[in-house]
């Protein structure tokens, strides 16, 4: 039973119904097994997950309560603790995964699926299985990870017992579907000689009460300080967040994902609102809670109305008489489609589209819940117990005459006051952590508020008196008002823990300078470091820094190492393999 703080932000009724989600899942498979399952033959299944934010994990481990309860015998598993014989332990095989970037695989599931693809056509011929994609359809490529998944089980000779499901960011009725009809099927499944994998889960450690705190259950924490590190004169808005934990027993690692949950602004509610031609005390009926709410709540606190969601942008080309938006949406060109929707929210496309009919009930059934967001976590729990703080840079942009706001980042900075709630939950980032070994040395690279984690590494690294030196590559427009944190870097400097430290301030000169350019300019140094065993993290954009910054590393090996560009881009990925080159990007 999930257990609800009664200090949450939910009404009564939405209570009930998160009590009851997967409560009542659990009862309507049991039902059909209540006789007769006490004295069955052993009949395991494989649940495995690939996650980058922990949503699939969360759905892996309901389909493992409910297996147990219907005699099963389960074992969890993420992907990237799997070998390819993991895969035909059982032959019952459920796979739960998220699609990372564009349509990609999680990183760290990336060494496994190349080694899939080298299997014998008729390898999983003994596996009966299923595939939950979980994916957002603002995403070209959505839930393409396990689209390829169930693809590769199916043409390498696996039983498919159910096709793949596909979820959006509201993934909790599709996969309690799912998990209702795959858990009874799979348990008619017949096998011979089964045998259970013996798997000691790190999680069962964990107290009960942190088992709890997660995105269908967040944690009500309270704001204890925030502090603007961009100086006047900068042209962003940065700020540092230090959140309370409380009672809650939460804890993380340097490198884990903090997610929170915010509401929408009001003015921007207001105005969308004069454009549905409603006050706000219109009453809709939300299928997911199963309740009527005023339309003002749900404009402000339920749903995303700042993205427009593919199924509105269908909506607006089926009924708007735009001959360029109806051109580029029937080409599917996404570029183009992304020029043309630079800089607009769903207000624009409104105002701009006034002619298609749209009432609040059609436009509250297009749009997406309002879902958490995802921040690098800046601290380390052992130099600030009971805490976790972030590095937020609020976005604000004009656009037709209006400032557009960013969800989170505006409502952290113009909306939330110190010892006011907030919801949250922690995703692990296994594939994002500090040497297991301290002696190993760490290059860091991290532009803007992508030095966040970094803080967080050498916070923990001094904690625990590593004696591996650390390099950070950091930067920003002007120095003069974008060198957040300095004081804390210059003492890290003091200290020894922080060894070597290049900048690079992007307006200070004539010729821009960025990151990637000052590792080329280090490139005899930096490949030395990586042939004694460095570890390299980039942490911040992935659009543009973090591909440079890639470039800028297989150019610097290929020259450094007399490689080939592609042989360089093959010794690359093998650092990300074993977890040498790691990404924290978005």
């Amino acid at each position: 039973m999930i257990n609800i703080p009664s200090n949450s932000p939910f009404s009564d009724k939405e209570n009930e119904w998160l009590q009851g989600y997967y409560a009542g899942l659990e009862s309507q498979v049991l039902e059909k097994y209540k006789n007769g399952n006490e004295n069955s033959d052993l009949k395991t299944i494989s649940i495995l997950f690939g996650t980058q934010t922990g949503n699939s994990e969360i759905v892996a481990r309901e389909a493992e309560k409910v297996a147990k309860k219907a005699g099963l015998t389960p074992t969890v598993l993420d992907l990237s603790e799997c070998e390819t014989q993991t895969l035909i332990s059982s032959p019952r095989l459920l796979i739960v995964t998220s699609t990372y970037g564009e349509g990609e695989m999680p990183d760290n599931v990336i060494e496994l699926w190349n080694k899939c693809s080298e299997l014998d056509n008729n390898f999983y011929e003994k596996v009966n299985y299923s595939v939950l994609a979980l994916g957002d359809t603002s995403y070209e490529k959505f839930c393409e990870a396990g689209k390829l998944w169930d693809l590769h089980l199916n043409e390498k000779g696996g039983k498919r017992v159910l096709d793949c499901v596909e979820c959006d960011v509201d993934f909790e009725e599709p996969s309690r579907r799912w998990i209702k009809e795959i858990i009874p099927a799979m348990t008619e499944v017949q096998a011979e000689n089964e045998k259970s994998l013996t798997i000691v889960d790190a999680k069962e450690n964990r107290t009960d009460q942190e088992k709890n705190w997660s995105r269908n259950n967040p944690y009500l924490a309270k704001l204890n300080k925030k502090i603007k590190l961009s100086k006047k004169g900068s042209g962003k808005e940065i700020i540092h967040y230090e959140i309370d934990l409380g009672e809650s027993q939460l804890s993380y690692k340097p490198g884990d994902i903090v997610n929170i949950f915010s509401r929408n602004d009001d003015e921007y509610v207001s105005l969308l609102l004069d454009s549905l031609k409603c006050d706000g005390s219109e009453v809709i009926y939300v299928e997911n809670l199963d309740e009527k709410k005023d339309l003002k709540y749900l404009l402000e606190s339920y749903y995303e109305i700042r993205k427009p969601s593919k199924d509105l942008l269908n909506l607006f080309y089926l009924l708007s008489k735009d001959s360029e938006f109806c051109s580029i949406y029937e080409d599917n060109d996404k570029s183009k489609l992304t020029d043309f929707l630079h800089g607009m929210d769903t207000l624009d496309l409104i105002e701009k589209f006034n002619h298609v009919p749209l009432n609040a009930i059609e436009f509250c059934r297009l749009c997406k819940p309002l879902s958490a967001r995802a921040y690098s976590i800046s601290s380390s729990i052992d130099v600030h117990p009971n805490e976790v703080h972030i590095t937020v840079a609020s976005v604000r942009w004009e656009k037709n005459k209006r400032v557009h706001k960013g969800v989170c980042s505006t409502f952290l900075a113009d909306i939330l006051n110190k010892n006011e709630d907030l919801g949250i939950y922690f995703s692990t980032n296994n594939n994002f952590r500090i040497p297991e070994n301290g002696e190993k040395n760490m290059i860091m690279i991290g532009p803007g508020t992508g030095i966040a984690p970094f803080r967080s590494f050498l916070q923990q690294r001094e904690f625990n008196k590593c004696e591996g030196e650390n390099w950070l590559f950091f930067g920003d427009r002007n120095k003069n008002y974008d060198y957040i944190y300095e004081s804390e870097i210059l003492g890290f400097q003091k200290r020894g823990v922080l060894n070597k430290i290049d900048l690079a301030w992007s307006r200070d000169q004539d010729e821009k300078i960025y990151v990637q350019d000052l590792l080329i300019k280090n490139k005899k140094e930096i490949f030395g470091w990586i042939q004694n065993g460095s570890h390299i993290y980039v942490c911040g954009d992935a659009l543009y820094m973090a591909k440079d910054v890639n470039k800028a590393l297989i150019n610097i090996i290929s020259t450094e190492g007399s490689l080939s560009y592609e042989d360089a881009a093959d010794y690359l990925n093998d650092l990300k393999n074993n977890n040498r080159y790691s990404l924290d990007v978005y």
